[in-house]
């Protein structure tokens, strides 16, 4: 037994020597063939800590210097030859007569039947100021190509590789895993050492925490220069995106892409579709000193102005730019802009019953709603919501707008049509000024802010609770909303609306759940003791805010506007408002004064960490009759499903629609981090974007119990939120224990 023992100790350690002698030297390969042999999985000597150290030192090598390759990078012109391709892995039989895109779905099983070409460029006008995309020629196979597919592809052309973000044409931002601080989001580990043409190079793969992003790099150590880079992501769970660029030096120090690979999938229930394109860069060595181009806007010198948003012109296709021999007429008289829905041309019995967006000209742009998404409106005290809502906008000049939006709809429930209008007028844009105008007769929820989020989240605890947690009223308004900036670092706001308020009876719709599923995911959630009903009454009600930013960063938008940036985040922002509601001449007109002075911040307390706190103080200063419709909600319904919402700024675990006492004072923090509970944990498939700590208290000045909650949410994905809470009178007392999903919009 010792004899078999020391034979196989002698092996292990020959075994093992053996290997150290070969991890001397290091790895030579000039394919990716032969990178691949010498990879760290099939090299005991590369253990993980050892992989990561030496891919984070190859990783920070090249991001110390990006910031100052991105600036290098800006102003180049570019041309572009892209070929593309289109085809389905998977089309189940009883959809394969379909069409998509003007052919039928059958012969996308085919991958090499269905092509495209076009020759693209990009470049910077020194006159207008303008970055220009162009399309000098385009050709297809497919009559009506899915139009975003080829835009993201081609904006992915243009796309600055040294940039913090890719967009991916704008459909979803991901870190740039080449930029400081992306080692919070991401995680690298080497993959392989080699050497060729004197230089030693390091293929270094990462991952990002939630796993929704994936690639790897390959790294010029030498010379500390990234020569390759792919990048892998999930989009809203049913789009995958590959992008694959190669590295050329265009001169010394500075490599771009020269060659672009991008391939879109697209995941259905009843096929699967892909969209691949490559392309050869090509650069003209022109470049605009950016500091030179005129700007638009008045000039400032503010220590609080950034660089003004640079105009991209549109994507512009004339039909000259085509051969005869072009098959396609997906591009015929269609001038592409950053709002890719305009200049789509569908039936108009599509149009009805989804909606469109149309540009008439320059100025001019229509739109619809869409009988369709009226159904959003759908509750138990309406249900069905039949009509239509159309939209006007006119630009007069740059930050001048006039938005116009009627709408008329018969509810099915209580047989008579409700109405709404909405316009706004923008302004003085070096003032952000806005003028609203806001009327309408139909019904709101009690914690409603009046927009289509909450429509959303009604619909949803409408169809899986029946009735759902919500209490409505019926309301006859107008309001008249004035918002501007008195000084850089104030604004004010001031509104006045009359309103005749009318209660609306409780009803029952048919629900999945029946309400048991709210029952499961609120427990122990009793109600409050406030009247449901309200009763009727008429409202003058008059509000003033005034909020103090003592560092209004701002820049102006290519339209002419001007955008706030980073509030609440470089300082506290310190808000006072007023709401007061004045009688009519009748007793039962609501009349009330109510003051509250709130602080709020988002301390980034590094790149993927940060700790959002809110403090609320205030109170009536008299409430002689007010109802449930005026109150200050902390909490609306119990819906557990929310479109929209933030759980750092509200109460989960309150009974439903619990208000405000006669004073209050109110914190609310929440910490959110990469790496905290479940990122540490050792299963891939719990990793996470970013988790969050919450801690919420409440008390009303009076009684000794403050109401407290603490609660953990986390990302799953990029699509949604969840979350569990618990709180209760010093945590005690009419405890409650709350399960809640957000869904991004």
């Amino acid at each position: 037994m010792k004899q078999k023992f020391c034979f196989w100790l002698l092996m292990l350690l020959l075994l093992g020597s053996s290997l150290r002698a070969e991890g001397q030297t290091l790895h030579s390969g000039k394919t990716e063939e032969d990178r691949n042999k010498y990879s760290d999985n099939s090299n005991p000597l590369l253990n993980r800590a050892t992989s990561d150290s030496i891919a984070l030192a190859g990783v920070r090598l090249i991001s110390v210097k990006v910031p100052h390759l991105y600036r290098m990078a800006e102003g180049r012109s570019w041309r572009a030859e892209v070929s593309g391709r289109s085809w389905a892995s998977r089309v189940l039989p009883m959809a394969r007569g379909f069409r998509h895109g003007g052919i039928p779905w059958r012969r996308y099983l085919s991958p090499d039947t269905l092509s495209m070409h076009a020759e693209v460029y990009g470049r910077y006008d020194s006159v207008s100021g303008a970055y220009r995309r162009g399309i000098v020629s385009f050709r297809s196979d497919v009559p009506q190509r899915d139009k975003p597919d080829d835009l993201a592809a081609f904006a992915l052309m243009g796309q600055n590789i040294y940039a913090s973000d890719f967009d991916f044409g704008g459909r979803q931002t991901f870190p740039n895993p080449l930029r400081q601080g992306a080692e919070a989001f991401y995680y690298y580990q080497l993959d392989s050492l080699f050497e060729a043409d004197g230089s030693e190079y390091r293929l270094i793969r990462f991952r990002s925490l939630s796993g929704l992003a994936h690639g790897r790099m390959t790294i010029d150590a030498s010379r500390a220069i990234l020569t390759d880079l792919e990048i892998t992501v999930m989009m809203k769970g049913v789009v995958n995106e590959t992008y694959r660029v190669r590295l050329e030096e265009v001169e010394p120090g500075l490599p771009l892409p020269a060659h672009v690979s991008v391939l879109v999938g697209h995941n259905t229930l009843f096929a699967s579709l892909r969209n691949s394109y490559s392309a050869t860069m090509d650069y003209t060595g022109e470049r605009v000193d950016l500091a030179s181009i005129p700007s638009r806007f008045r000039p400032d010198s503010s220590q609080y102005r950034l660089s003004d948003e640079l105009p991209v012109a549109a994507i512009r296709a004339d039909r000259a730019a085509f051969g005869v021999q072009d098959s396609s007429t997906f591009w015929k008289h269609v001038v592409v802009t950053r709002d890719q829905k305009l200049s789509q041309h569908v039936p108009w019995h599509k149009a009805l019953f989804w909606g469109h967006k149309y540009r008439l000209n320059d100025r001019w742009r229509l739109g619809n709603e869409g009988l369709v998404w009226s159904q959003f409106y759908y509750n138990y005290a309406d249900h069905l919501w039949l009509g239509q809502a159309v939209t006007a906008i006119y630009d007069f000049a740059p930050g001048y707008r006039w938005e116009l939006k009627p709408g008329l709809y018969y509810v099915t429930k209580r047989r008579k049509a409700v109405w709404t209008l909405d316009s706004k007028l923008h302004y003085a844009p070096s003032r952000r000024g806005l003028l609203e105008l806001s009327a309408g007769h139909r019904s709101f929820d009690l914690y409603s802010t009046r927009d289509k989020i909450d429509r959303l989240t009604d619909l949803m605890m409408n169809l899986l609770d029946g009735q759902g947690p919500t209490t409505r009223y019926d309301d006859l308004f107008v309001r008249l909303t004035n918002s501007f900036d008195l000084h850089p670092k104030l604004t004010a706001e001031l509104s006045l609306m009359l309103s005749d308020r009318n209660p609306l009876p409780h009803g029952e719709t048919w629900g999945l759940f029946g309400g048991s599923i709210t029952d499961i995911l609120n427990i122990s959630n009793s109600d409050p003791d406030i009247p449901r009903i309200v009763p009727p009454h008429r409202l003058l009600e008059f509000r003033a805010k005034a909020t103090f930013n003592p560092r209004p960063f701002y820049r102006y938008s290519v339209d002419g506007f001007l955008q706030r940036t980073g509030e609440g985040v470089y300082a506290p922002l310190i808000a006072l408002s007023y709401r007061g509601a004045f009688g009519m001449g009748r007793k039962e007109d609501a009349r009330f004064h109510h003051l509250d002075l709130s602080v709020q911040q988002r301390l980034m307390l590094s790149t993927a960490s940060s700790l959002y706190y809110q403090l609320n103080v205030g109170g009536y200063l008299s409430r002689e009759v007010i109802y449930p419709s005026e109150y200050f909600f902390l909490k609306g319904s119990n819906a557990f499903w929310r479109f929209g919402d933030s759980m750092e700024a509200a109460f989960q675990t309150l009974p439903p629609y619990t208000a405000t006492a006669q004073k209050h004072l109110i914190l609310q923090t929440s910490y959110r981090t990469s790496r905290l509970l479940v990122n540490f944990l050792p299963f891939s498939f719990l990793k996470t974007n970013d988790e969050t700590l919450h801690f919420k208290s409440r008390w009303d000045m009076v009684s000794r119990k403050p109401y407290l909650e603490v609660g953990y949410s986390q990302s799953i994905g990029t699509l949604m939120q969840a979350g569990i809470f618990f709180g209760g009178y010093n945590f005690f007392y009419e405890r409650g224990l709350a399960i809640r999903f957000t869904f991004n919009m």
